[in-house]
């Protein structure tokens, strides 16, 4: 069971480094650090929105299914935002960096709520850490994968990997609530 959570966690968050260097690559390149300052502004609204419907999730569906669903929505997410490269439309990078910063708000949400599901406050001591530590090893083997990535693959198809990640990551965490 801790196996999965750090499962998740390590893939969770190798998802979270490629997309955000990918994305932040793309957003530099091609929309421009001019148009920063406003969508901070955007992602914080956004993140207030994404917070209430999560909380409207839970409410709804309770802990298993929301942690898992918000995953496999990031996933989805993913497939469309690389689709939407696809428009002649600069535009496009600006939503994809708030989309991306929202993503990484709730993957770590998704990741620390599942842990959070399979121990109780003692077993946590010793659950967390490990936990943290994949999600550690995650994002270092995500950093230095992105570079070889981004040059075999290209830095739009980077988002396939964020997706097929994030995928990989809901299929745990599916497996995960099964057991817990």
């Amino acid at each position: 069971t801790v196996g999965l959570a750090v499962g998740v966690a390590f893939l969770a968050d190798a998802a979270i480094m490629i997309a955000q260097s990918s994305i932040d690559a793309l957003f530099f390149a091609r929309y421009g650090a001019d148009k920063l300052p406003v969508l901070y502004v955007v992602v914080g609204v956004a993140m207030f929105a994404t917070t209430v419907g999560v909380a409207r999730l839970l409410a709804r569906f309770g802990r298993e299914r929301t942690f898992v669903v918000i995953l496999v929505a990031i996933c989805l997410t993913a497939l469309a935002a690389r689709a939407a490269l696809e428009a002649p439309a600069d535009w496009v990078y600006g939503v994809l960096w708030v989309i991306q910063s929202v993503a990484e708000f709730t993957g770590v949400l998704a990741i620390w709520g599942l842990a959070g599901l399979i121990s109780d406050t003692r077993q946590a001591k010793r659950f967390f850490p490990l936990i943290a530590a994949g999600g550690v090893v995650g994002l270092v083997g995500g950093g230095l994968a992105t570079g070889p990535l981004a040059g075999a693959l290209g830095s739009e198809n980077l988002l396939l990997v964020w997706a097929g990640l994030i995928g990989g990551a809901a299929v745990l965490a599916w497996r995960l609530v099964l057991r817990a």
